[in-house]
């Protein structure tokens, strides 16, 4: 009895929660995946688990820090520190040698609205992998050594992936001739004059005030026990305190419905068409069906654009960028013209198909093309990674993690009337942007 008393003790021992986290929901988006949302009580720091049979074990931190956080003057500084979190910290020196021996998937993106660092390793790997997350949390080393090496690299990204291609050069320039006040004018990258003159002193500040874990969620999705999971991550963030988090205030965007439009010059064979209007913030009721019109109006491989333009021989290529943010942001639409297709026909070609969508657009080809494009979302999600980066976007976006799933929820019930309708509504912040080949 005394030893059936010691190993049942034993047993309970494993499976107790760790009394410094509260259980906030736990749900089941679809079925067989089960999600569980933990809030950490000594720092206020989020958990979302999401146990399943895997070999491999995904886990990301999300911040709840962008590039539109950035104070006047310091643009880029969101991204440029997304690099230096790579360069070790006090008890991880070698980052990336440690990343390295772990094996599997890592990388991180800044986008307007967050930060998000992921790896996918050996499930055996899971403890480590929170100790290094949690020491590069509060533990980073920051010098002005380390800081200009990394700016480097930032500058070389910015010339290679926003100054030198053409596609690059206008997804940085339309927001900032879009928009005359919002933060999300300025993308990631930053201003070339704000990273030559920020310091490392900068970004130890912007280290201290964004990477607390008051600010962070941890997600963890794979094969692992939940409360081995909570232990290790009680025993790795659990000592740090929360932080004052001060953020600075974005204007509101003044409603302008008159077109802006520009040409500019790039390194391109082509000429290139974008046009944009003002889309629905994330939590906007007509998200939803934004999303989906501009997948039936522009998707690359079935959308209406291609079947006017690339079939016709007008345009090489088209595609949308249109997933909702924060607040907000813009539709944007990219054509690119045929060799010697002019930027006046690739226009009046466009224009031509704006009138003529709703018109093309019926039960039968909402119903294929929603279905194409739902299946894509879906198949997003078979991935531990994938599950990962979309309970993280969904949760720092809009404090849900089952948003993304509701979304997709919605889409299957938006009507012909609904897109239609939301299709009219693209009249607010007009803005057209050419880009010619240099010389011409």
């Amino acid at each position: 009895m005394l030893i059936l008393s010691l190993l049942l003790l034993a047993l309970s021992c494993q499976t107790r929660m760790p009394s410094n986290f509260d259980l906030e929901k736990k749900s089941e988006p679809f079925p067989g995946l089960k999600v569980y949302q933990y809030k950490l009580k000594s720092n206020n720091m989020h958990v979302l688990l999401v146990p399943k049979e895997t070999t491999v074990v995904a886990t990301a931190v999300a911040y709840d820090v962008g590039s539109k956080d950035e104070a006047k003057g310091r643009t880029g500084l969101a991204h440029l520190f997304e690099h230096m979190m790579f360069r070790g910290s006090t008890n991880f020196p070698d980052a990336k040698q440690n990343l390295a021996s772990w094996g599997g998937v890592t990388n991180a993106f800044t986008s307007r609205d967050m930060t998000v660092y992921y790896e996918v390793t050996p499930k055996k790997y899971l403890s480590e992998v929170l100790a290094f997350e949690a020491d590069r949390m509060r533990n980073l080393i920051i010098n002005k050594e380390l800081f200009d090496i990394e700016r480097g690299a930032v500058v070389s990204e910015r010339k290679l992936s926003y100054e030198d291609p053409p596609i690059g050069k206008l997804y940085w320039q339309l927001p900032l001739f879009a928009l005359d006040q919002h933060n999300y004018r300025t993308g990631p990258i930053g201003h070339q004059k704000d990273l030559d003159a920020m310091t490392a002193t900068d970004a130890q500040n912007f280290y201290r005030q964004f990477y607390a874990p008051n600010n962070a969620t941890i997600i963890v999705v794979g094969s692992f026990k939940i409360n081995e999971a909570l232990t290790y991550i009680d025993k790795s963030f659990g000592e740090f305190k929360a932080e004052k988090i001060i953020r600075p205030t974005s204007p509101v965007e003044a409603t302008r419905r008159t077109l802006r439009k520009k040409t500019i010059r790039g390194k391109s064979q082509h000429n290139i068409m974008v046009d944009a209007h003002q889309s629905p913030a994330i939590l906007d009721k007509d998200a939803a069906t934004e999303a989906l019109t501009c997948q039936l109006f522009a998707n690359s491989s079935v959308g209406y654009l291609r079947y006017q333009l690339v079939e016709k021989a007008i345009a090489q290529s088209v595609w949308g960028s249109c997933w909702p943010s924060r607040e907000k942001f813009l539709s944007m639409f990219f054509l690119q013209a045929y060799p010697k297709v002019s930027t006046s026909k690739l226009e009046k070609a466009y224009l031509q198909a704006r009138k003529t969508f709703p018109d093309w657009l019926d039960q039968k080809k909402l119903d294929r093309l929603r279905s194409y494009y739902l299946s894509g979302r879906w198949e997003q999600l078979r991935s531990n990674q994938g599950i990962a980066i979309d309970l993280a976007t969904s949760i720092v976006s809009t404090n849900d993690y089952e948003y993304s799933f509701k979304l997709l929820e919605e889409m299957q019930k938006i009507t012909i009337e609904d897109i239609k309708k939301r299709f009219a509504a693209w009249n607010k912040l007009p803005t057209r942007m050419f880009l010619i080949p240099e010389g011409r």
